[in-house]
């Protein structure tokens, strides 16, 4: 492993792990740490692909799924939204316990209605690099719609990114798709090779 992945890997956990080395970086320093990273990379996502799989396989564990969409979603709400990071794990937890619920048909209602009343109910379009829906439009585009039908909504980014990886994640066959979310969402935070907060 050369001496970039080796870094890359040993600041993994402090940019994207529930942990007090997240919680206690200051915003300005975990831009800079994420732009060292990923940025003036042409392709952001691989980059955290293979960021996520080393830092797997050197300490012999799995992050769960979840955990990991919630994370790249406090980013990407930052990123179009200005929202700000977790604080604490309390806040991460909140936030987790939130996304879950979308697992929970019943109450994937509103966020269904809202998705087909602005954009037809396709999230693809967002969290399916490689898909037909996905290279439709370039990446300032996918922000700007986000941006569009998320002002004055109840709903953040992170919200449409977990109820995407739910919604997936329920079908057969759509294993592939599930594996893309965090990694297109990841994608969507940078412009010009640049992790970008609007």
């Amino acid at each position: 492993m050369n001496d970039v992945r080796t870094q890359a890997t040993s600041i993994f956990p402090t940019l994207f792990l529930p942990s007090e080395g997240f919680f206690q970086l200051p915003p300005e320093d975990r831009i800079s740490m994420v732009n060292m990273v990923f940025g003036n990379k042409i392709y952001p996502s691989l980059e955290l692909r293979f960021d996520r799989m080393d830092y797997e396989a050197d300490h012999n564990t799995k992050i769960p799924d979840l955990d990991f969409i919630v994370m790249v979603g406090n980013y990407l709400d930052f990123s179009l939204l200005g929202s700000s990071f977790f604080a604490n794990e309390d806040e991460f937890t909140k936030t987790k316990n939130h996304s879950a619920q979308w697992l929970d048909g019943r109450k994937a209602k509103g966020i269904q209605s809202f998705l087909f009343q602005t954009i037809g109910g396709n999230t693809r379009e967002f969290f399916d690099n490689g898909s037909h829906e996905y290279t439709k439009s370039n990446i300032t585009t996918k922000r700007q719609k986000l941006k569009s039908i998320l002002t004055d909504s109840k709903f953040l980014a992170s919200d449409l990114l977990a109820y995407h990886y739910c919604l997936y994640g329920s079908m057969e066959r759509y294993e592939h798709v599930t594996e893309e979310t965090p990694y297109s969402a990841w994608d969507l935070c940078f412009l010009q090779s640049r992790f970008i907060s609007e």
